[in-house]
């Protein structure tokens, strides 16, 4: 069976409510400055506290500005380097390397990922750049679009692609279930799961505007995709040769699978050798190329 998950953004993939803070953004500019003295960002000329390059204050002083109208291409070109407003909206650096994480688990099972938002899939994806997220993990991205006249449209980031689709979450995910042949997981903090009630699609609600995913979330969406099978199962060979150690690595580490090494090459750090004795259940033992891309493997 293939699987394919499909995010919310406000509230799911985000942390924060991206839309409503874009529009009301008086809250944010206070935390933005407290997040960058918490971790030790220099301090411009005019005593804002911000990496090289970032633009969240020239954001905020943008949307505070109500004599012009809103420039909806410049506050998406401000938006894709405005990296302090961006870790703000994704709960910080920590939360935005487990989300990383957790793509690159959820590719490497083969999993297809998906979003679908009422939002401006535009402003999104600036938001994503912003703290280094690739929106080409996303096989779709359903909703509003500037480049429609702010009608909901789909967003193919592999091929930059753009698509009318004027209509519901619903039908969306229900047509990519029936088109792809997949097992559908949707996750929201704002759904009402009756509407999905006959369509045969695993929904995982989260609180309602609340903080977004978080590790536990995470686990549970491992579980439900049966991903420790998926790696541990007959096309184990498939799924690891190929890839790159590090890559290994960090997938599995949250699945309870420990990771052994043969290789003449690859510098060791925390990785074993092939342990001595008889193997045992929950290891998977990997040959090493010298480029540190695995070659072999074999799963106990």
């Amino acid at each position: 069976m293939n699987y394919g998950v499909v995010f919310d953004f406000d509230c799911t993939f985000s942390s924060v409510h991206f839309f409503k803070t874009l529009r009301n953004h008086s809250p944010w500019d206070k935390k933005c400055l407290l997040y960058y003295k918490k971790n030790g960002h220099i301090e411009d000329k005019r005593g804002n506290y911000k990496l090289e390059g970032d633009t969240s204050f020239e954001l905020l002083s943008l949307l505070n500005d109500r004599t012009k109208q809103r420039n909806v291409k410049q506050i998406i070109q401000l938006l894709r380097t405005s990296r302090s407003f961006g870790y703000y909206i994704m709960g910080g650096y920590n939360r935005v390397c487990m989300i990383k994480n957790m793509i690159s688990t959820l590719k490497l099972a083969g999993v297809s990922l998906y979003m679908s938002t009422l939002g401006f899939v535009d402003e999104i994806i600036a938001i994503l750049e912003a703290v280094d997220i690739s929106i080409r993990c996303f096989e779709c991205i359903q909703g509003k679009i500037y480049h429609l006249n702010s009608d909901i449209g789909l967003y193919h980031p592999t091929v930059n692609k753009i698509t009318p689709f004027n209509s519901n979450k619903r039908t969306f995910i229900n047509m990519i279930k029936k088109l792809r042949n997949l097992e559908i997981l949707y996750i929201d903090d704002n759904v009402i799961c009756d509407e999905f009630a006959n369509d045969d699609i695993q929904i995982m609600k989260l609180p309602h505007e609340g903080s977004g995913m978080n590790s536990e979330h995470i686990q549970n969406i491992y579980h439900t995709l049966n991903l420790r099978k998926i790696f541990t199962g007959e096309n184990q060979k498939k799924i690891f040769i190929g890839t790159h150690i590090k890559t290994l690595r960090y997938c599995l580490k949250n699945l309870s699978l420990e990771v052994f090494i043969r290789s003449k090459t690859y510098e060791m750090g925390d990785y074993k050798q092939y342990p001595p004795g008889e193997p045992k259940e929950n290891r998977i033992c990997v040959d090493v190329d010298e480029k540190n891309i695995v070659c072999n493997s074999v799963v106990y």
